[in-house]
């Protein structure tokens, strides 16, 4: 691991909140999700309009 940026992957994976192939994040619930996605959750807040899309995706992370 690379303190606050997540891990460095040897390969490129889709990420579970944009499907984008990345390889940098980290992993959830053997989901991975790259470090964008991961400092969007972090860092919406509550009020924005894209906080109940991404709480709908976690969601569905913690489901499978």
């Amino acid at each position: 691991m690379n303190g606050a940026e997540g891990y460095m992957l040897k390969e490129k994976l889709h990420c579970f909140m944009c499907n984008n192939l990345k390889d940098t994040g980290i992993i959830v619930n053997n989901h991975f999700i790259c470090i964008r996605c991961e400092r969007k959750i972090v860092n919406t807040s509550p009020n924005h309009q894209k906080y109940q899309s991404i709480k709908e995706k976690i969601k569905l992370l913690w489901a499978k």
